[in-house]
């Protein structure tokens, strides 16, 4: 059983990081009289779009010398808009901090906010040129609205307040129920310190209950892994909470089978043999 859990969990967790090379996140609000968007994305991700950019001519190899916060705001000049009254305008400022947890960069883009009664548009087209299948999931908390949207091929473009709207007008499509479990998966897979905290508890919890079967033991990574996941996605969708459990639940259980058997091997090892 122990087996079947662990090369399970591979295949998936195989499949889950090649989705999480295509996927960045954005959250998106007011704040201090601006409008605000924060961006989390992959370096590595970030600078090979760099590079396309150049060779495409959009930028200069020079660019590359420049400090971090310089390098972000000249490529995200020409794919994070914010269109107002049919003109569209880059963001008034970039500012960069490294995720030491994650090694995720992250950048704080600054817009003027724009005016109430207006209809404003954020425009997001990063990476897209470079890699088609590149996904920014945006958690959208606005002026009274707070919603989910995926700036994807085909699918640039979010209106603001478009989910306050009625139904008869124009809305985002929504993502679809794959791609809201996937990302469920993927944030799950990022949530080291989560990870880290569910393993070692059921490690610990292993070797107290040691008299129990392991699955046994096991099942109690559910409960919280429910509790955990509704508290971190619960205003996200069903479907991104499902998503985020079974990766948590199945990395740490794994993580627990492994020390389990490596205790066992090792105290197995060690034990005095009996001479007859």
């Amino acid at each position: 059983m122990a087996r079947l859990v662990i090369i399970a969990t591979v295949v998936l967790c195989a499949n889950v990081s090649a989705h999480l090379n295509h996927i960045q996140f954005a959250a998106i609000d007011e704040a201090h009289g601006k409008l605000h968007v924060r961006y989390r994305m992959s370096a590595d991700m970030f600078m090979s779009n760099v590079d396309a950019d150049i060779k495409a001519g959009r930028l200069t190899e020079s660019v590359k010398q420049r400090p971090i916060s310089d390098i972000i705001q000249s490529y995200f000049r020409t794919h994070l808009l914010l269109e107002l009254n049919g003109a569209a305008n880059a963001a008034d400022s970039a500012t960069f901090e490294f995720d030491a947890k994650t090694s995720d960069w992250i950048a704080d883009f600054i817009f003027p906010a724009p005016p109430e009664n207006s209809k404003p548009t954020l425009i997001c087209d990063a990476f897209l040129e470079n890699n088609p299948r590149t996904q920014t999931l945006a958690r959208i908390t606005w002026r009274g609205e707070n919603t989910m949207f995926h700036f994807r091929t085909g699918n640039v473009r979010y209106a603001l307040g478009s989910s306050l709207q009625a139904p008869s007008e124009n809305k985002a499509a929504p993502a679809s129920p794959t791609i809201q479990f996937l990302d469920g998966l993927a944030r799950a897979l990022k949530a080291y310190d989560f990870l880290a905290a569910g393993s070692l508890v059921l490690i610990v919890l292993g070797q107290m209950l040691s008299k129990l079967p392991r699955p046994v033991i096991a099942l109690l990574a559910i409960p919280a892994a429910v509790a955990l996941s509704l508290d971190q996605c619960g205003r996200d969708g069903i479907l991104v909470v499902s998503g985020f459990a079974l990766g948590w639940s199945s990395v740490v259980v794994t993580l627990f089978h492994l020390s389990s058997s490596i205790l066992h091997t090792h105290t197995t090892s060690t034990s005095p043999v009996e001479i007859s």
